[in-house]
């Protein structure tokens, strides 16, 4: 298994044509022309509309900050640090208030019919992630050691580890004990690539 990690700080923030934000794009597969998979880190500083991808499902995350409010045509959705992964369909544009003051965000947007090929959840320090997808990728706002059972990686604050070969094994994410700090806004990625007639 082939794995790549990168520091996600380094990547040079692009900012949105409306002004509300910037996105550090972190992973687009097969190619940032023609993604099937597109994984992104975004800064909000300013309430306004999602932008709509059409035939897309997104899942969102809070990172840091106090966290937004999104609404769906009238149906209101809390998003904090503390909160579950929201997966919705990208065809929607719900308006983003900010709770207090800016944000940044975790974003996995698949090209694909229906959910069930792609996953985002919590990270949990010492607590495996039962996923086969082929496509997996770890965020962490944290220090610590990433680990198959195989093979391991030393990871820094805001690194992003990925494999597009990941096989079966679970994964793992151990914090420093010594930061005491805690693995939320750190979050697990992942994409059913295999079934790629499905994400087009």
């Amino acid at each position: 298994m082939a794995l790549s990690v990168i520091q996600t700080l380094n990547i040079a923030p692009q900012p949105w044509r409306n002004g509300g934000g910037a996105t550090r794009e972190l992973l687009a597969w097969p190619s940032a022309a023609d993604w099937q998979v597109r994984i992104s880190l975004a800064d909000i500083d300013r309430d306004g509309a999602f932008s709509q991808f059409t035939g897309v499902q997104r899942w969102f995350g809070v990172v840091l900050g106090a966290g937004v409010v999104l609404d769906f045509d009238g149906r209101q959705v809390v998003q904090t640090i503390a909160s579950d992964a929201l997966q919705f369909d990208g065809a929607l544009t719900p308006h983003c208030r900010l709770l207090n003051g800016a944000t940044q965000d975790m974003n996995l947007m698949l090209r694909a019919a229906d959910a069930r090929h792609g996953a985002m959840d919590s990270v949990v320090s010492g607590q495996v992630w039962s996923n086969a997808m082929p496509l997996r990728a770890l965020f962490t706002t944290t220090a610590g050691v990433w680990t198959d059972g195989l093979q391991s990686k030393r990871m820094q604050a805001f690194d992003f580890l990925y494999s597009v070969d990941a096989g079966a094994a679970a994964w793992r994410f151990d914090a420093d004990a010594s930061t005491k700090a805690s693995t939320q806004g750190s979050w697990w990625l992942g994409a059913n690539i295999n079934d790629s007639k499905d994400l087009a």
